[in-house]
């Protein structure tokens, strides 16, 4: 009985990432606006949210990419994207050329 759960299992989880793949492989959002209190939003890499932003006398920010915290500033590069203003309320990233 495991071991057929266990196959019905991997069978599942092979074909949510067949599906993820050809959804991405056709429309990656070129433009992504993280804010605070907004669900995660799902990317190639992965799930990514806004965590916190740091305002020292430049503005600095905290991202979740896969439960993975990154701090970043503006012009940096993070997995595909690049991040491109980080305001107050938030953070906007754009897909790398």
């Amino acid at each position: 009985m495991k071991t057929l759960i266990v196959v019905i299992f991997l069978i599942f989880a092979q074909s949510a990432f067949a599906t993820n793949e050809a959804i991405y492989k056709t429309s990656i959002p070129n433009t992504i606006r993280l804010s605070f209190n907004s669900t995660p939003i799902e990317t190639k890499s992965g799930y990514m949210r806004l965590a916190g932003i740091i305002s020292t006398s430049t503005r600095s920010a905290l991202i979740e990419l896969n439960g993975k915290g990154s701090i970043v500033g503006n012009g940096d590069k993070l997995s595909d994207y690049m991040i491109n203003i980080i305001s107050e309320n938030g953070v906007i990233i754009c897909l790398k050329n």
